[in-house]
């Protein structure tokens, strides 16, 4: 890439290139999808990786984001009194401060899945630019209500380096 693209961030100032591909060529042997994003160019060093997925991440939720919206959303109020008991005595102790239940519901019903994208800089810089999400599994119904658009707390580039790390060498699991 001639320039670094708007909303990515640093993972590497000066970096061998040797390393995104070995990335993008670990990733895809262990069946992770590698292709060139929307918009881009075969030709571009910037590559979209899909299919990255982790179980048992309850525990990363931003939950100062959920109580939040369970704070000054009307309409989120108004869906929570709708929940499951299970679910709706998860938020209610979420709202005590205790945020085991919700955790324990994300691990049972939903997954992480993340969106990636990797460039490489005319500059030697090694770019990465990534979102985080809970998805429920294909074959539950989400426990808590879609609008809600739980999200993960905000990852380190140390913390998406290990994940690539893990995921290209077959490591992570799913």
């Amino acid at each position: 890439m001639p320039d670094a693209p708007k909303g990515f961030a640093e993972m590497e100032r000066y970096s061998n290139i040797k390393r995104l591909w070995d990335w993008l060529e670990g990733l895809h042997s262990q069946g992770y999808e590698v292709r060139v994003p929307k918009r881009g160019s075969l030709e571009h060093c910037r590559r979209e990786v899909v299919g990255i997925t982790k179980t048992g991440a309850g525990g990363l939720l931003d939950t100062s984001a959920l109580m939040e919206k369970l704070g000054k959303d009307d309409d989120a109020i108004l869906q929570a009194f709708s929940l499951e008991p299970e679910a709706l005595a998860a938020v209610n102790a979420l709202l005590e401060g205790d945020k085991s239940g919700v955790v324990a519901l994300l691990n049972r019903d939903y997954r992480m899945v993340f969106a990636i994208q990797l460039c490489f800089t005319a500059r030697r810089e090694l770019l990465l630019k990534a979102d985080s999400s809970y998805e429920a599994y294909a074959d539950r119904l989400p426990i808590f209500p879609v609008s809600w658009n739980l999200k993960p707390v905000r990852w380190r580039r140390d913390d998406y380096r290990q994940l690539l790390d893990k995921a290209a060498r077959g490591t992570l699991t799913p």
